[in-house]
């Protein structure tokens, strides 16, 4: 399993319980300019914050100008070409796996980054055919995948977000590239935040993901203290903890309406026993729902993988998670700058990996490294010792290394290109020798 990055980044911190998820932010009504910042800058910030935050607000505006004069309709956004051209799969002469995101998920160059007022409509990803053989129904509807520069998304300080106050307990975040965060504390704003995703979506996925009050003693439950929910493009965070640990209405609608695909990451284990202890409704309780692990497996990535790893390996870029963020307290009345950039980034990462598997899956093509089909559905690998009978069910590295031991040929190797399990195509040369 990924072990969680440790950065320098500051945490949530129970200590600081005031309102400094405001701080060092160009505010102003949808994302502000940059002449009134100073004025608007929160109070009880040092000068050099509020240095930073007009530095900020004069950034996003230059950059909104710069945006309004460049773009025009129709013209295809840098990364994925016109959002009409059909799905390209990854090409079989790329010497990384780098240039094999760069096909599935328009990483590779720089992405222009679209306004709140015209977001891109990204490459179309047609359904499957009846014919295709998955276990479930995780291919069986079309999906669009953004024009977005992940990387300048992942790496984008949280201080550069430009806000506005909706209203009382109701805040919207501008992260650049398209994507909008909407903060909920405030049950009476969540029908009109689930309505702003809903409005948001080019297909019908929606990711789930929740955190709760890390949980230091044994016996300890902590319930729900946060809900993310996200589209391609906008992700709304519901403050559960200040709700009384309740569900809005409009939520449980989003939730369980049979049209949208709700997509967590790992679900089975922790996520799903905190949802019913806290909201009495689960993964039954939903329309429909899709595990991305189980669908990364179903490709041959392995089942342990965490979301850090296969985001770097799917989209070629990485996904910081500070343990000090992931591990602070998310029942705080207002959370930090970093506690908001972690949660939205989370279930933006997990949409985007699922869409770039999609596209690689709708055109398979041959791994640089392995050889083996991108995309394709492969048969699971047996993990067992040709010369014992001994399985290994799903821990390939104890397999490999009991077949270094017997010097017996490896029927499935660890590709390092591209992260799946695979078959050695030179197993039965490697016996003869």
């Amino acid at each position: 399993e990924d072990k969680e990055e440790e950065t320098e980044e500051e945490g949530g911190g129970e200590g600081r319980a005031k309102k400094q998820h405001k701080h060092g932010l160009a505010a102003g009504a949808g994302g502000g300019g940059g002449g009134a910042a100073a004025s608007r800058a929160p109070k009880g910030m040092t000068l050099q914050e509020r240095k930073e935050a007009v530095a900020a607000a004069r950034r996003a505006a230059q950059q909104q100008q710069q945006q309004q004069q460049q773009e025009r309709p129709g013209i295809a956004q840098p990364g994925l070409g016109a959002p009409s051209a059909p799905a390209s799969a990854p090409s079989a002469t790329a010497t990384s796996t780098s240039h094999l995101a760069a096909a599935a998920a328009g990483a590779h160059g720089a992405a222009t980054a679209a306004t709140t007022a015209a977001v891109p409509q990204g490459r179309h990803v047609a359904a499957c055919p009846p014919s295709c053989s998955t276990s479930d129904t995780w291919c069986s509807f079309d999906v669009r995948i953004p024009h977005v520069d992940w990387h300048r998304v992942f790496q984008d300080s949280p201080s550069t977000y430009s806000y506005s106050i909706l209203s009382k307990g109701y805040d919207k975040y501008y992260l650049g590239n398209g994507l909008e965060v909407y903060m909920v504390d405030n049950p009476a704003h969540a029908a009109d935040a689930i309505n702003r995703l809903r409005a948001s979506m080019q297909d019908p996925l929606i990711t789930i993901d929740l955190e709760w009050k890390p949980e230091w003693k044994a016996g300890q439950n902590n319930r729900v203290s946060l809900m993310q929910l996200s589209s391609a493009t906008v992700c709304v965070l519901l403050h559960t903890s200040s709700m009384g640990f309740q569900l809005p209405q409009a939520v449980k609608d989003l939730l369980t309406d049979p049209k949208v695909r709700i997509l967590g990451f790992g679900w089975e284990s922790a996520d799903e026993n905190k949802m019913q202890s806290t909201f009495q409704m689960g993964q039954s309780s939903f329309g429909n729902f899709l595990d991305l692990q189980v669908v990364a497996k179903q490709l041959s990535f392995p089942g342990s993988m965490g979301l850090l790893k296969l985001t770097k390996l799917v989209l070629g870029h990485d996904l910081v998670k500070a343990k000090a963020v992931s591990r602070s307290n998310w029942s705080l009345r207002f959370l930090s700058l970093h506690q908001i950039k972690y949660a939205a980034m989370d279930v933006f990462a997990c949409g985007q990996v699922f869409r770039a598997l999609r596209l690689w899956h709708s055109s398979p093509s041959a791994c640089p490294g392995c050889h083996a089909l991108v995309g394709a559905l492969l048969p699971p690998p047996i993990l067992q010792c040709p010369s014992t009978k001994k399985s290994f069910g799903t821990n390939m590295r104890h397999y490999l290394e009991n077949a270094a031991k017997l010097k017996v040929p490896a029927l499935y190797i660890h590709c390092e290109a591209c992260g799946r399990f695979v078959p050695n195509n030179n197993a039965k040369n490697e016996g003869k020798k």
